[in-house]
């Protein structure tokens, strides 16, 4: 069974070479039954009649490194696929550009190229981290949120404060530059003693994509979430080439700290 409805609420193409990374996110207010399975649609032409081939995904992107070429014109043809446990099917709107895009062909070759030399960059001043993203839509944990506002109430190891099962998806291995550093101790005017406040302003590459409440996990075991996520844009494009989240350190007591991370890659330059 299918449905026109349109589940997902953002969705992001980073490019590297022949390399495509469609990244999306699913609408907190999508009621379809859970869990949820993926496929990467691509599409040989602008009638998106049946598909050229398909790529399965269980995160929160999907990888195209096929090296199928679409169309005999570098162009992009895709739609994500949603399928519920009870097998209704969604699809998302068309991401990518279309082979008649001529304008909009070259400025996303442009990009793509400089969205290569930033990951260049991270080669030398990158240091690697762990990113833990927040997740928008899973089976609620019922006994951890407001039983009319779905808000978590709770903060455990179950959801980890989100509200929902396991609260974050599967610890990503990324790179990231810091940029700015401010730290200070205040004193409460509750009387709560001295607070202490880290915040970092930070560089990365257009993927994978962060947003306010992620979690960045440093190889020093510190961890902070994303107070403002900000984006750079090719003009003319929906292209993402350059990320600049600032970054607030969570207290040790938090039980996001429960959440394993694989071991750290040495920051060989």
């Amino acid at each position: 069974m299918s449905d026109n409805s349109n589940p997902f609420t953002d969705i992001q193409i980073s490019l590297s070479g022949l390399i495509v990374t469609v990244q999306f996110s699913v609408s907190p207010a999508f009621t379809g039954r859970a869990p949820f399975t993926y496929n990467l649609l691509a599409y040989q032409d602008e009638t998106f009649t049946e598909p050229l081939y398909s790529i399965p995904g269980q995160e929160f992107y999907i990888v195209d490194d096929t090296g199928v070429r679409q169309n005999q014109l570098p162009s992009y043809l895709y739609k994500v696929q949603l399928v519920t446990a009870d097998n209704k099917t969604y699809y998302s709107n068309f991401v990518g550009w279309r082979p008649s895009d001529h304008v909009n062909r070259h400025k996303y070759l442009i990009a793509s190229e400089i969205a290569r030399k930033e990951q260049v960059r991270f080669n030398y001043a990158g240091l690697y981290v762990y990113l833990l993203k927040r997740k928008s839509y899973s089976p609620a944990q019922l006994n951890d949120v407001d039983p009319v506002t779905g808000e978590p109430i709770i903060d455990r190891s179950s959801s980890y404060g989100v509200g929902l099962t396991e609260g974050y998806y599967n610890p990503l291995l990324t790179r990231l530059s810091i940029e700015d550093r401010q730290v200070k101790t205040e004193f409460d005017e509750g009387g709560r003693g001295s607070q202490y406040t880290e915040i970092l302003s930070t560089r990365m590459a257009s993927f994978p994509f962060v947003d306010q409440f992620d979690i960045i996990v440093m190889g020093d075991g510190k961890r902070y979430t994303v107070i403002d996520a900000n984006n750079k844009y090719f003009p003319g494009t929906t292209l993402i080439l350059l990320q600049t989240p600032t970054l607030r350190l969570v207290s040790n007591t938090d039980t996001i700290y429960n959440i394993e991370v694989p071991s750290f890659p040495p920051n060989d330059y």
